[in-house]
């Protein structure tokens, strides 16, 4: 099976060779490179190009966002799978050839991630849910995939309509799964499959506040969608991001996550109380980290 690797690049010229590099290297032979140079003021298309590798296809246009590009990569692709990958992090060895053994042996699966390792400015693993029951209750709250780990089946995009959404800039990739989950299964693989560098021009350090606004926009309708009608955004706010609130701490942080875990029942069964146990765990880990006082 043809893979795609759809990377959008902006000005990403310090980390482009290592992030291709990466890609080039893997051990599925059949695949491409569709690099969308989104009009990059510094030289990453000369460094794609000066790659030389007849498997990139350097795509140029002006400066249109990332959910441009990212719609262009779609359509420029020509690969029966979709997979992503970031201009300023590193694939690491084996992930597409298991991403394609295991789209290959479980058809009800449209899009397969994996876990990831933080490198940059942060450090550690991070742990994505692998069971479909487990991914789909984690919708309610966010995004289940990382998004420069994940591979998708052409046929789930074109067959469905679905392309990402510039209303939803910012948290495009997490709707883009909550549509997919209407029509089939998510699954991550218990692998570390991507690389996923942290610095301080990324869109999730510059752009915090409105990024917010959209995933909980998001959040509001797949709860919605499960029959979920009395939670509200702050509501939310508070079960998901409690160190970014002033003066929260963990045992304030405890106080609410009843509602939190009731709400997560309610939605998902079993599966949403593991996804609403883990949650909690990530947050408490996260207050420890701003050194809140307990």
């Amino acid at each position: 099976m043809k893979v795609s690797v759809v990377i959008p690049v902006f000005n990403a010229e310090p980390f482009l060779r290592q992030a291709l590099i990466s890609v080039l290297s893997q051990n599925h032979a059949d695949l491409e490179v569709v690099l969308i140079d989104d009009g990059s003021t510094d030289r990453s298309a000369e460094v794609a190009t000066a790659m030389d590798d007849p498997r990139i296809r350097l795509v140029r246009q002006p400066n249109r966002g990332i959910v441009e590009a990212l719609n262009r990569g779609l359509d420029e692709a020509s690969g029966e799978l979709i997979a992503r990958m970031d201009g300023d992090d590193e694939m690491m060895p084996g992930r597409l050839a298991a991403q394609v053994d295991f789209l290959r042996r479980n058809g009800r699966i449209l899009a397969c991630g994996t876990d990831y390792d933080l490198f940059g400015t942060a450090s550690g693993r991070v742990r994505t849910p692998h069971r479909p029951t487990h991914c789909r209750a984690r919708l309610l709250f966010g995004s289940p995939m990382a998004h420069p780990a994940v591979m998708i089946r052409r046929s789930a995009l074109d067959g469905n309509g679905l392309r990402y959404r510039a209303a939803f800039g910012g948290a495009e990739d997490f709707r883009l799964f909550s549509e997919l989950a209407e029509f089939g299964e998510l699954a991550n693989l218990p692998m570390i499959g991507l690389r996923y560098r942290r610095h301080a021009g990324q869109l999730s350090s510059v752009a915090r506040s409105a990024q917010r606004g959209v995933h909980l926009r998001i959040c509001l309708d797949n709860l919605r969608s499960v029959g979920i009608t009395d939670v509200s955004a702050p509501m939310l706010q508070s079960w998901l991001w409690p160190q970014e609130l002033p003066d929260t701490s963990s045992a304030d942080y405890l106080r609410t996550v009843g509602g939190l875990v009731r709400t997560a029942r309610r939605g998902a069964g079993t599966a949403g109380v593991a996804t609403a146990l883990q949650l909690v765990r990530e947050n408490l880990a996260a207050l420890r980290r701003r050194g809140v006082a307990t």
